[in-house]
């Protein structure tokens, strides 16, 4: 990888990896000169309160690793793209969906996103982010949210 990207010139623009927990990134430190730049890790609304996830992000972050999520809509688990209360509640203030709403909570933290869909709709509400933001409070009760969980350190990591 590190050949690759030292010689390709524009080409190849970052170096990224996937489901790296602290474990795995410690061991590629010892064996690589250049830290990867993005780490691919499943994540949506409800993870946080887990604190494996909650350290590695931190660890991530100290590295000045960027974090992007996929499955943030938790594989379209109803309970993120339909709404708990709370997003509900956030989504009609914001005259959004609460898939949007779970969306934006990610995008707010400085978390890229990845989104997947086959429908035009879905794909433009995926996209509307960008004009409204989740003050403060809202972020806090939605870091409460306990929803369906991807395990932070996959088998095998």
């Amino acid at each position: 990888m590190e050949e690759m990207y030292e010689s390709s010139g524009n080409s190849s623009r970052a170096i990224g990896v996937s489901n790296y927990n602290i474990q795995c990134l410690k061991c590629l430190e010892k064996k690589q000169r250049i830290v990867p730049m993005v780490n691919q890790v499943g994540f949506h609304l409800g993870m946080w309160k887990n604190p494996t996830v909650q350290e590695n992000y931190r660890y991530y972050e100290s590295k000045g690793i960027i974090i992007q999520a996929y499955s943030p809509l938790a594989s379209g688990d109803p309970r993120i793209t339909k709404g708990t209360n709370l997003t509900k509640s956030l989504a009609k203030k914001y005259n959004k969906t609460p898939a949007q709403i779970a969306l934006k909570y990610i995008v707010q933290q400085d978390i890229a996103v990845v989104t997947a869909s086959k429908n035009i709709k879905y794909m433009k509400q995926n996209a509307d982010l960008f004009d409204f933001e989740l003050q403060e409070n809202e972020i806090d009760a939605l870091n409460q949210e306990t929803l369906p969980t991807i395990d932070p350190n996959p088998p095998g990591n």
